[in-house]
């Protein structure tokens, strides 16, 4: 079963003392099952998403609901934050591979740093092109808890903000035990194309955790991992179809 350790000393100062670490030993980093996002059918009427490609005047389209917003399809109206968080759950779970079937078991809730609400959970918004009908997008940190509340997983996924509301779009930085504390940087490049657009996603996580005395007067770096996410979709009428998917270790190049 796994159990939390108290905080100890980090080698880095700057690293926060009070968030958990657990006492197991390191986890297989979880994948997803899939690379790229297969093209996606041409949504049908009254499916609450605009099909046509923008036109350059007027409102561009705008989705209502988020069933084919992105890979995740979260089966529930474009919402605020707060009801994106309150349903986050069953769209995860709904999603799991048979690497992460045991999530089943577990409360995934937004929250970082063991901050239970859901706006602490977002990180600072990256604005889009305004043709593109979407106003913005970020990083959604989610944790999933045990029965006791001790949070024994993390995860980072894309939210797309859109002026009636948000959706969760895909699957950014994959399950792995939480650290103490992650560096995540986040920003994204967007492109018009013949059909719409294109935007590509960069986010580093930098995974650190607690040493003991021995590892700290041996010189022991408090680093776990530290990968660079890239993520490149086509934008249409508010839906983002996963064009690739890269993971390298180190900097994304422009952080």
């Amino acid at each position: 079963m796994l159990r939390l350790l108290p905080p100890v000393q980090l080698r880095n100062p700057s690293v926060a003392l009070t968030a958990l670490a657990l006492a197991c030993s390191s986890a297989p980093r979880v994948e997803p099952h899939s690379a790229v996002e297969p093209s996606a059918p041409a949504a049908p009427p009254g499916s609450g998403v605009a099909t046509q490609a923008p036109t350059g005047h007027g409102t561009p389209p705008q989705p209502e609901r988020c069933d084919s917003v992105g890979p995740m399809a979260c089966s529930m109206p474009v919402s605020s934050h707060a009801n994106l968080c309150a349903n986050v759950s069953a769209c995860v779970k709904k999603a799991l591979t048979e690497d992460e079937a045991s999530f089943a078991d577990f409360a995934i809730e937004c929250s970082f740093m063991n901050e239970h609400d859901a706006e602490s959970a977002y990180s600072r918004p990256s604005p889009a092109l305004a043709e593109s009908g979407v106003q913005s997008t970020a990083l959604l940190k989610l944790t999933a808890l045990d029965q006791d509340g001790f949070t024994q997983f993390g995860a980072a996924y894309l939210v797309a903000d859109f002026a009636a509301g948000s959706c969760l779009v895909d699957l950014v930085h994959p399950w792995n035990r939480p650290s103490i504390i992650a560096d995540t940087t986040f920003a994204t490049v967007w492109t018009p194309t013949a059909q719409g657009h294109r935007v590509e996603v960069r986010s580093r996580e930098i995974l650190h955790e607690a040493l003991d005395s021995s590892e700290l007067a041996a010189g022991e770096s408090d680093v776990r991992s530290d990968y660079c996410t890239r993520l490149v979709y086509d934008v249409m009428g508010g839906r983002f179809r996963r064009v690739s998917r890269d993971s390298t270790e180190g900097s994304c190049g422009d952080d």
